[in-house]
């Protein structure tokens, strides 16, 4: 059975949009100012920063429940995004809409990146990027958050 959840990821995803009744009365300078923002390989998104935080434990649990070599901690300098809707145990969670939508949630808390910048992707395996799951610093952040409850 897989370890991440492919509708959890949609349903985290979506919630941490930004709701009518959080945008009333600002402009749309002032949104973008305060969001997360996150640019992968398939959405550029602003989510509302207060939501994700909401999320991030089981965010973090998600990623780091991606392959090994996806970690940072593994030294492999990540690994294809083609592989990323499979767990750490190789069992396939989703598809790469959902993968996408992971990455941009962990893009945004700071916990995610693409290693090679965006010209460089052509020559990678299918085109697409590499992917670094930050795991030391989501330890870190998941461990001050919990010195502040």
């Amino acid at each position: 059975m897989p370890l991440i959840n492919p509708s959890r990821v949609t349903e985290i995803f979506m919630d941490c949009h930004w709701k009518s009744d959080q945008t009333a009365g600002k402009s749309e300078e002032q949104l973008i100012a305060e969001s997360a923002v996150a640019k992968t390989v398939a959405c550029y998104v602003g989510f509302n920063p207060a939501t994700l935080r909401q999320h991030q434990k089981e965010i973090a649990e998600m990623l780091l429940n991606l392959e090994p070599d996806f970690m940072e901690s593994s030294g492999a300098n990540g690994m294809t995004f083609l592989r990323a809707p499979l767990d750490k145990n190789a069992d396939q969670w989703g598809e790469q809409q959902s993968a996408d939508r992971l990455i941009a949630l962990g893009m945004a808390l700071g916990w995610v990146d693409f290693p090679f910048p965006r010209p460089a992707w052509i020559a990678l395996p299918g085109s697409v990027p590499y992917v670094v799951v930050r795991d030391k610093k989501i330890n870190e952040d998941l461990e001050k958050q919990d010195e502040v409850r």
